[in-house]
């Protein structure tokens, strides 16, 4: 788990973790006792693609450029 934690509005929380697979993920959301317990009713898992100098911050992504297609619609 990289970071944890409530938003100030105690609406809801988030997790971000790194994990092997979006399975491992769930298995390591499902097993935070605040999601356990029921303590939040919802929950919600996504996948990051994380952008970096590596992959030229997504610039030339097939998602991105899919995205500037659809945005010019």
């Amino acid at each position: 788990m990289v970071l944890c934690g409530p938003f100030a509005d105690n609406e809801s929380a988030i997790q971000i973790l790194m994990s092997d697979s979006i399975d491992d993920a769930y298995e390591t959301v499902a097993s935070d006792p605040f999601i356990s317990e029921g303590y939040y009713e919802n929950v919600e898992v996504k996948e990051l693609i994380e952008a970096n100098a590596s992959n030229n911050w997504l610039v030339s992504d097939p998602q991105t450029n899919s995205n500037r297609a659809d945005s010019k619609t």
